[in-house]
């Protein structure tokens, strides 16, 4: 394994891009739970311009925990706009 791969996976904090190869959905489907609040992240700089940074640990916790259930519910909500 070169080192690119091993520091892409053992990286603590994910941009969007990452975060969406690392649960397996699309970066729209990010932005819509960003938008309704429904995912963790931190935004650095603090402020409204700052980049958008997913902690991987929290993440793991998140879809433990109830994220399946948050990406499920706005995933069909997502769909039930396209009908």
């Amino acid at each position: 394994m070169d080192n690119k791969t091993s520091n892409k996976k053992d990286r603590i904090w994910l941009g969007i891009a990452e975060l969406s190869d690392y649960l397996g959905i699309s970066i729209s489907l990010i932005r819509k739970m960003l938008s309704a609040g429904k995912i963790p992240f931190r935004r650095l700089p603090l402020n409204k311009k700052g980049k958008i940074l997913f902690n991987k640990r929290q993440i793991d916790l998140w879809v433990f925990y109830n994220g399946r259930q948050n990406i499920s519910r706005i995933d069909r909500k997502h769909v039930e706009v396209f009908l």
